[in-house]
């Protein structure tokens, strides 16, 4: 029989940790991903103490990261994120930018040596404030026992604070284990948690928002950063003025299924095409309006120098960032966008009822879409696999150039996905990770992570924690041998590998010789594998794959297809 773990018997903090995990639980935190070192000895000793707060161990610290990331997507809260001194925080960096772009809130702790040990510039010593500014809102190294619980509260409300997003604290060893004493003597007290709410935008600038969708002939609303709540006065809105609802090219977070919506494209031409008509843009949440890069080849605006654009925010940097010469409405969204309704229907006959009840009739008849008569293998597994899926399923997508399959497969009107996750920052190795949060997040949920192989090997550790946490997560892996976004990239810059032979491309951006299995590398990490390279593989694998999900455990789908560029 084990020993059960020491528990905190009173409310009176033996160390700076105890204050710190106190306020954490007091403030609604339940979890902490990490990869703990030396220096976080201390943490994790008192992190014990406190069962209401569940560690999850992670292999790598981008997983770490990047499951924080995905728990408060679902949850709408942050999580606590542990890492091990500068070198530590340098490895989960990719996902922190990720969630940074995002505006998902997080806050990372840092270990660092006790403060008598920092002259001595031991070898694992670094920058860690400077590593952490890059990408966090604000960074903080604690300075004594007593102030942390106060860290916390200012750590939570900053990372809570819109534009939200990642924060960093930085936890020398003596600051955690010393008696956390205020300067009279006394035992610190926990700063209760309460946000500030932001009201709407002001009235003048929504009543020309208003008046300017109301005469608007080809509007066109660009869906950004939003809630349950605002998509479905987005809906109205669109509704009542008529417009074209597309949503970002990598949203954080999409629930539900909006008829004839679509996803802005990801290169310039494509979008110049889709706005090509739009005399007025409304970007709602919408916190940067560019292009990945910069072509110049293609330097060309994609929306027309005579089209109006309004911008709802509540980043008051995200206004006038991209979209310069905008109508900037600054404020809450959902209540600015509860507003504008308001003012668009006192313009309408009937206060546009007719319009919404018109669309909700057509909604509810509309026929369960036929699946495709495509015969290709990915997307044979993707509608054989939406066949199956339970009500209320979470995709998490980091598919790629996979990914035009993926939605035509996955996001129909019938499929069963309810809440769709991508990755915003660009920085592969998001979806494995992301789907370890968001299982967490939803533990009674479907999620089902569609990568592909590039992005999966630079977080492939996590399905070593799906395995230990027994997280029923379904992966499904788009395996080309090939980072084949970078191969169109190349090709798109007609240089001089646009002009050379296919194999010469592919030893700049192909990894098919040896062709990765992740079938045998899920297995190695815990993960029951599958790999599928004929249509006659497709419907045992993903049969035995959702079987063993509903059974508890996670399972890998290995879907070998050729790469556009071999």
């Amino acid at each position: 029989m084990q020993d059960t773990p020491e528990r905190a018997t009173s409310d009176e903090p033996r160390s700076g940790a105890d204050l710190f995990f106190q306020a954490a639980i007091r403030y609604g935190y339940q979890y902490v991903f990490g990869n703990p070192g030396t220096t976080e000895a201390a943490f994790m000793d008192a992190l014990v103490r406190y069962p209401e707060l569940r560690f999850i161990l992670c292999l790598h610290e981008n997983v770490a990261t990047g499951a924080a990331d995905g728990v408060a997507r679902i949850t709408g809260r942050p999580a606590l994120v542990n890492l091990h001194l500068a070198p530590g925080l340098s490895n989960g960096l990719a996902n922190i930018h990720n969630a940074r772009r995002a505006r998902v809130p997080m806050v990372v702790t840092v270990g660092q040596h006790d403060t008598r040990h920092l002259l001595e510039d031991s070898p694992l010593h670094g920058d860690i404030e400077g590593i952490a500014r890059g990408v966090c809102k604000w960074t903080w190294t604690v300075q004594d026992a007593g102030e942390l619980a106060s860290a916390l509260h200012r750590a939570t409300t900053l990372a809570m604070q819109p534009p939200q997003g990642p924060v960093c604290l930085i936890l020398p060893t003596n600051i955690l284990v010393a008696p956390p004493r205020t300067p009279a003597g006394d035992i610190p007290g926990i700063p209760a948690l309460q946000l500030p709410e932001r009201g709407p935008a002001a009235a003048v600038s929504i009543a020309r928002a208003a008046e300017t969708l109301h005469t608007a002939q080809h509007p066109v609303i660009i869906i950004g950063d939003t809630t349950p709540a605002a998509l479905e006065q987005i809906r109205v809105l669109a509704t009542l003025s008529g417009a074209q609802l597309i949503h970002d090219t990598f949203p954080r977070r999409v629930d539900g299924h909006t008829p004839g919506s679509t996803r802005l494209p990801y290169f310039p031409a494509q979008r110049r095409q889709v706005l090509s008509e739009a005399d007025v843009l409304f970007l709602v949440g919408v916190g940067g309006f560019t292009t990945h890069f910069l072509y110049t080849n293609d330097p060309a605006p994609v929306i027309a120098a005579t089209t109006q654009i309004i911008h709802l925010d509540d980043e008051a940097d995200a206004l006038g960032k991209n979209a310069r010469g905008s109508l900037p409405l600054y404020g809450d969204i959902p209540a600015s966008l509860a507003v504008l309704v308001s003012a668009l229907q006192e313009r309408l006959p009937g206060s546009g009822q007719e319009k919404i009840d018109a669309v909700h009739k057509a909604e509810a008849s509309q026929a369960r879409a036929q699946a495709s008569g495509e015969t290709d293998l990915l997307g044979m597994v993707m509608r054989t696999v939406n066949q199956s899926l339970p009500e209320g399923t979470i995709l998490v997508d980091e598919a790629i150039t996979s990914g035009p399959v993926m939605v035509t497969e996955l996001l129909d009107a019938s499929s069963a996905v309810h809440t769709h996750l991508t990755s915003r920052g660009g920085a592969l190795g998001a979806a494995l990770p992301l789907s370890i949060g968001a299982q967490l997040g939803a533990p009674g949920r479907q999620v089902v992570a569609v990568v592909g192989d590039g992005s999966a090997m630079y977080s492939i550790q996590a399905l070593w924690s799906a395995a230990h946490y027994k997280l029923p997560i379904l992966t499904i892996i788009c395996n080309n041998g090939s980072y084949d976004i970078i191969k169109l990239e190349i090709l798109r810059l007609q240089g001089t590998l646009a002009r050379e032979d296919r194999m010469v491309l592919n030893a700049a951006a192909g990894f098919n010789e040896p062709r990765l299995d992740f079938a045998q590398l899920a297995q190695g990490l815990g993960v029951h594998g599958w790999s599928v390279r004929e249509l006659a593989d497709v419907e045992p694998a993903v049969k035995a794959a959702l079987e063993i999900c509903s059974s508890g455990s996670p399972a890998l789908i290995d879907v070998h297809i050729q790469s556009r560029f071999m």
